[in-house]
């Protein structure tokens, strides 16, 4: 069977189980017991919803992330022994850990950073896309908020073609002078993000590792920034800017998330 047509299938079996997977456990059925009616009918329909509303979630995470296999054109029958090797070693783990960030989050916009990173490490044959790697980007796209990938999206839209030859050698980026930043970042601006925000956002950005401002840089007014490895291989994951014909996500998708932090499509946690 091509490897296409067992990842639908596979997928199909996700659907089913979330359709059929909807009771409260045992035990909580005997503590929902000893609550007072009408507060224990209404416990009960809350509890019994926890299971299907996490199984969504993770649903939606196994859809992009099989998406974004096939989108990378990753044939997991064409893996060397080595890389099997590999795969069996490190992928379940980053796959628990990423269902489980998923079962917790509120966005649909996040549970898709998730996925696509994800999806990177299974032939981990390109720079940080190695297991520990992988595992910071998963936790990192926890944390950021859909303005801070917009910003660090900008910043990488502005560098990317300095840095992506660099990043590919694995090679310094000492060895981009100063004037690379300040040009790039000249009159540095994205829609609907004012200044002061803008300026919270370079330091939590700077605090995760994402960027550095450059030396001479005085203040954040100025927004000489350096986007550093970490917050380039983000980018170039989670938002689908990897290859020619990408599955980026798209400035409609930020701007509903940025309004109302939208829930999955299909979770009922909001």
């Amino acid at each position: 069977m091509a490897i296409d047509d067992r990842i639908d299938a596979a997928q199909a079996v996700v659907k089913a189980e979330v359709r059929d997977s909807v009771f409260v456990p045992p035990f909580l059925q005997k503590v929902v017991a000893l609550l007072p009616s009408p507060f224990g009918k209404f416990v009960s329909t809350a509890l019994s919803t926890f299971a299907a509303d996490r199984l969504g979630q993770i649903e939606y995470l196994l859809e992009v992330f099989a998406g974004e296999i096939k989108r990378l054109r990753i044939d997991l029958d064409a893996l060397t022994e080595d890389q099997r090797r590999q795969f069996d070693l490190n992928q379940p783990g980053l796959l628990r850990d990423a269902a489980q960030r998923a079962s917790t989050s509120r966005t649909r916009l996040r549970v898709r950073w998730l996925g696509h990173i994800l999806a990177h490490g299974i032939v981990p044959t390109e720079p940080g896309a190695d297991p520990d790697s992988i595992e910071e980007l998963l936790r990192v796209a926890m944390e950021l908020t859909p303005n801070d990938v917009l910003v660090l999206r900008e910043i990488y839209m502005r560098q990317q073609e300095l840095i992506a030859p660099l990043r590919a050698s694995d090679a310094s980026l000492a060895s981009l002078p100063v004037s690379f930043m300040t040009n790039q970042m000249h009159n540095f601006k994205v829609p609907g993000i004012g200044d002061i925000e803008l300026q919270s956002i370079f330091q939590k950005l700077m605090n995760s590792g994402m960027i550095s401002r450059v030396p001479d840089s005085r203040d954040f007014g100025d927004h000489r920034f350096l986007m550093l490895y970490k917050g380039y291989d983000f980018v170039k994951f989670a938002t689908g800017e990897s290859v020619d014909s990408p599955d980026q996500t798209t400035d409609s998708e930020f701007s509903a998330a940025r309004t109302g932090e939208s829930p999955c499509q299909g979770c009922r946690r909001h």
